[in-house]
């Protein structure tokens, strides 16, 4: 059923749809759309199919979005290794400066979109558009108290702002001390993370 609906909506010329209107077009019954919803719900999961606002589904290659893996800078920006066809050449990597990173870590799986806009050696440029998976949650950072909170700033990450943790001093976390810690919150342009420190390193 997942090929079937991945195939209608990466059609030339594919129209969003919701779940009722692919039971009709895929000539399935009205017992069939629970199914329906199952399989549009988990191909959005993993990336295949984009939700429109209006509850509509498209193929991400019809959306003009591309899923790939993303590899962080220590300046910030982040470069998108695109899913290839293994009989094929990859495509070369996407650039997404700092802006438009939409809160994506370092290996995560992200669906990016493709931008006007390219790079002088005309690299295509593109926007994170949603992070599908996470490659952890966990990461190791230095503790520093701050306006009486706690701070780490992760290693590796010298272009990032640092994450706030509130139960640091609960955790024995001294100044400048290594700490592992949880993400509560991934930060994005528009607001810092958050975590909680769930080890100690010293």
């Amino acid at each position: 059923l997942s090929r079937r609906i991945l195939q209608y909506l990466s059609r030339s010329g594919a129209r969003p749809l919701k779940p009722s209107g692919l039971v009709r077009k895929l000539g399935l019954s009205s017992r069939d759309l629970d199914a329906v919803r199952h399989e549009v719900d988990r191909l959005v999961s993993t990336g295949r199919l984009v939700a429109r606002t209006s509850g509509r589904v498209i193929a991400t290659s019809s959306a003009g979005l591309v899923t790939g893996t993303i590899s962080r800078t220590a300046g910030g920006a982040g470069y998108v290794s695109v899913s290839a066809d293994p009989e094929r050449l990859p495509p070369p990597d996407i650039y997404v400066a700092p802006a438009d990173l939409g809160g994506a870590f370092d290996g995560d799986e992200v669906l990016v979109e493709l931008l006007d806009r390219r790079r002088r050696a005309g690299q295509r440029c593109g926007r994170v558009e949603r992070v599908v998976k996470r490659a952890s949650t966990r990461f190791v950072g230095s503790f520093q108290p701050r306006g009486g909170s706690g701070w780490v700033q992760l290693d590796g990450t010298a272009g990032l702002d640092p994450i706030a943790v509130d139960d640091a001093a609960a955790a024995g976390a001294q100044p400048g001390d290594k700490v592992v810690i949880e993400m509560l919150s991934f930060p994005t342009a528009a607001r810092r993370g958050s975590a909680v420190v769930v080890e100690v390193l010293g």
